[in-house]
């Protein structure tokens, strides 16, 4: 069901905002010390016996949801102060799980950090999961000398008042809630933004894994599944192009066989390369590799003939 795309908004940064106790006040001479040979954006390092956060104020939010509940986005403020952002800050646990939606006692809820590179752009990822929920958080440094199309928080926004039903679409792993997180004088440093957890692997450990147990015709058949996908994006969304079709933003579940395309911070803007080229030269260069060979290269052609086969197919409907 198609949303109105009035029904999101943004919250200016003098309306309510979820708000975060303090932390217990350092004095002057011990703040200094913490602050030596740190730069400007750093915190200092919180004491042991952190006092418990608050309850978060009821804040001004965007939240929009369907009839049947799905496809919501909400953008809306939260402020930290000085404390930084960890969901397993015990302070921080309750009044995440309640802006997440989710029971804020809940003992069954996780919340996992992704270990390893995870993105230039990225500060840090968590994996939340309970029983009801399976969400991705990721954390972003905001920078307001950056142009807008740089941004994600608006991007989102843009994308969803111009295409609002991207929010129910599965194959498309677009965000639910984003938090812009105020730290001291509600200066904004970080955006949180909040996402369903697509199933399945990435295309690039897919590959790796295929190809170690000599299974290449499964990456080829893939890769045909792939093609269709973006086909059906591209003709679905008016040809905007994801912009970062890499293998490590698609998503494939061997059991479903879903494919998903995710971190679509980029959607829609003006580029030299389309998502077609742009896949096919990342796989080119990768069969160039000892640990593949020019056999890999095949994939390539195999997600040209899926992407053509997909808008033929649409064409004769």
């Amino acid at each position: 069901m198609a949303l109105s795309p009035s029904a999101v908004s943004l919250s200016p940064l003098n309306s309510p905002v979820l708000r975060i106790a303090e932390p217990r006040r350092m004095s002057e001479p011990t703040l200094l010390r913490q602050f030596i040979s740190r730069s400007a954006d750093q915190l200092p390092q919180l004491p042991a016996n952190t006092p418990r956060l608050s309850e978060l104020r009821p804040g001004t939010t965007g939240a929009t949801t369907g009839a049947s509940g799905g496809g919501a986005f909400e953008v809306r403020d939260m402020a930290l102060g000085f404390w930084p952002f960890d969901p397993n800050l015990p302070a921080l646990r309750a009044p995440l799980l309640s802006a997440l939606g989710a029971d804020p006692k809940a003992s069954d809820a996780r919340f996992e950090a992704m270990r390893g590179f995870h993105g230039g752009l990225n500060e840090g990822i968590w994996f939340m999961k309970s029983s009801s929920q399976n969400l991705v958080l990721k954390l972003v440094k905001y920078d307001r000398f950056a142009p807008p199309q740089l941004i994600e928080e608006r991007m989102f926004s843009k994308l969803y008042q111009e295409i609002p039903h991207i929010a129910e679409d599965p194959s498309v792993a677009f965000p639910t809630k984003v938090f812009r997180l105020l730290g001291p004088n509600n200066v904004r440093r970080h955006d949180l933004i909040v996402m369903r957890r697509a199933p399945g692997k990435s295309l690039e450990i897919i590959i790796s894994e295929k190809w170690r147990t000599n299974r290449k015709g499964d990456i080829m058949k893939i890769f045909s599944q792939v093609g269709e996908c973006f086909a059906r994006f591209h003709r679905r969304y008016g040809g905007r192009q994801h912009n970062d079709a890499g293998t490590q933003n698609v998503l494939y579940d061997e059991e479903t066989q879903q494919v998903t395309l995710i971190d679509l911070g980029g959607m829609g803007n003006k580029t030299d390369k389309t998502d077609v080229e742009r896949l096919c030269q990342l796989v080119k260069k990768l069969s160039l590799c000892p640990t593949y060979g020019p056999e890999l290269a095949a994939a390539a052609d195999h997600f040209r003939e899926g992407y053509n086969r997909a808008l033929q197919t649409a064409h004769t409907l």
